[in-house]
């Protein structure tokens, strides 16, 4: 199962990310954005592959790809600097964290 990950949209007009208003979206650096969709696509592909894996256990050896995969978007969410995030930028981070948080938590519940 390849990664999808879907392409940004334009950080100063069209689409504002659920929770945003327009002004922090016009704040928020397109690479800083970026990581935290992959980040967040992730965990969607992640969570979606771990319900599936409840129901037919022969997936397993699709489990390194993920774990694989896990490296790869925390690589990329170790490329910020959270020093330099702005008001807008921290707002989105705690916005897509907690979501991810939540599906997990969705995910486990459902695993158990």
């Amino acid at each position: 199962m390849e990664a999808s990950f879907p392409e940004n949209a334009d950080v100063s007009g069209e689409a504002v990310p659920d929770g945003l208003e327009r002004g922090d979206a016009d704040e928020i650096r397109p690479e800083f954005r970026e990581a935290l969709d992959g980040y967040d696509a992730f965990f969607d592909e992640y969570c979606t592959f771990m319900q599936m894996y409840e129901a037919d256990p022969e997936l397993l050896a699709g489990y390194a790809q993920f774990m694989r995969r896990y490296a790869d978007a925390m690589a990329g969410m170790e490329t910020l600097d959270d020093g330099e995030m702005n008001d807008a930028e921290m707002r989105y981070y705690i916005e897509v964290t907690s979501r991810i948080s939540q599906k997990l938590l969705e995910a486990s519940a459902g695993a158990g």
